[in-house]
């Protein structure tokens, strides 16, 4: 049978060991390919189109920093909702505890107290709870950007 296309270019030599010729053989039977040297030609021109590692790293660097970016920007959101949330938890206490009709004249003080009491455990409780947590959520992250910073700016030429 004639050839189609006639026979160009350089011709690369090597021996192997007879171990691997049979794994070699092996390989080309399961893939279903005719000769040793086109199963050989497929490889190199797979390896030679493949991404180098240092462009996967710079391309997982850059997606685990925008990763982390977005993150702190929830982070972010959340915490100011938080307080947003807690400030009119406060403004409705106070303006509930303003309206309410004065008691009786024996007994002001001391619901007036009480009511105090109430309300500085609540606003305690809810100052520890929840702010404190975000405040060091976004301190954490924050220096992660600047150690980033730090580090990004150091590239190896």
């Amino acid at each position: 049978m004639a050839r189609s296309t006639p026979k160009t270019g350089a011709q690369i030599h090597f021996r192997v060991d007879g171990e691997l010729l049979k794994a070699v053989d092996q390989r080309i039977k399961e893939k279903g390919v005719r000769t040793i040297s086109a199963y050989l030609r497929k490889l190199v021109e797979k390896d030679l189109s493949a991404v180098p590692d240092e462009d996967r790293i710079d391309e997982l660097v850059t997606l685990i920093g925008a990763n982390h970016n977005r993150l702190t920007g929830l982070l972010r959101n959340l915490a100011m909702a938080q307080r947003a949330q807690f400030a009119l938890l406060e403004a409705s206490a106070k303006a509930m505890l303003s309206y309410l009709p004065p008691p009786g004249p024996d007994s002001a003080d001391l619901l007036r107290a009480r009511g105090k009491e109430r309300y500085d455990r609540v606003l305690k409780s809810a100052e520890e709870a929840s702010l404190q947590f975000l405040d060091q959520l976004l301190t954490q992250f924050e220096g992660r950007e600047t150690e980033k910073g730090k580090h990004g700016s150091k590239k190896s030429v």
